[in-house]
């Protein structure tokens, strides 16, 4: 190496170490007195002395980071799956599937109803009591997903309700009178599913018009106001959370299923 030269950053390594590869034009020899060694008809090439370049403490980490978010992610949406889990779902059968869209039966549901008039926290509180045994039989009910929420024109205020689980046909009275027991009637829906980071009146008035767009396209009518479904507590991340808008469909005679 001439001298002021800058050292190579790659690892030095020995002829017994290194793999050798052949290259295309090789170098004339600057002696003749050096043994040269048998020739290959067709292999004009020599043998040089290859040293790979060692991994960088940069790129190590870099791979760390990029496996640890992997990790992270992964065990994120194992959580939120491990989360739902825990619940019962209203019962329901899928009818078709078309990406985020889907049309469903379901039978009569339960529902344990209140107003959001000052938010949602206050109506969830309220609902969460009934359930907890704050009811005239002092009877603990086991939590469902959905949370169901209606909103009225301007979205300040609406309802909340949770569902009842099956087989609970004659649930406790509540004992405050802001919390009521409401059937819902059987029916066919539609439903559109939608990321939301919690409860939001801009984002649930895009997706009910993205669902009423392609109900529109699929020729089927619906009925009613739109109902929202949140599936999730509020320490899931926006993109792995369950949110959807759902729309009784009408029937073929023009009445609601």
């Amino acid at each position: 190496m001439p001298p002021g030269s800058p050292r190579s950053s790659r690892t030095a390594c020995s002829p017994s170490t290194c793999p050798r590869i052949r290259t295309a034009n090789p170098r004339p020899s600057r002696s003749r007195s050096r043994r040269r060694r048998p020739r290959v008809p067709g292999d004009s090439g020599r043998e040089v002395a290859f040293c790979p370049v060692q991994p960088t403490l940069a790129s190590m980490k870099a791979w760390v980071w990029t496996g640890l978010a992997v990790l992270t992610i992964a065990a994120v949406a194992t959580g939120c799956a491990a989360t739902r889990a825990g619940y019962a779902t209203a019962p329901h059968a899928v009818v078709r599937r078309d990406g985020a869209f889907e049309i469903r039966d379901y039978p009569p549901l339960q529902l344990a109803q209140t107003s959001m008039d000052r938010g949602e926290n206050g109506g969830f509180m309220r609902l969460f009591d009934f359930i907890s045994g704050k009811n005239e039989a002092g009877e603990k009910i086991a939590m469902t997903t959905p949370v169901f929420m209606e909103r009225a024109p301007g979205g300040e205020t609406g309802s909340m309700a949770f569902v009842l689980p099956e087989g609970k046909s004659r649930p406790p009275s509540p004992s405050r009178t802001n919390v009521w027991i409401r059937e819902v009637a059987a029916g066919r829906f539609a439903a559109h599913r939608f990321p939301a980071p919690r409860p939001d009146a801009v984002r649930e008035t895009a997706a009910t018009g993205a669902l009423r767009e392609w109900l529109s396209k699929e020729g089927l009518q619906a009925v009613g106001d739109p109902v929202f479904a949140y599936f999730d507590p509020p320490w899931i991340p926006r993109w792995f959370r369950r949110n959807e808008v759902m729309l009784r469909l009408r029937d073929s005679a023009g009445t609601a299923r």
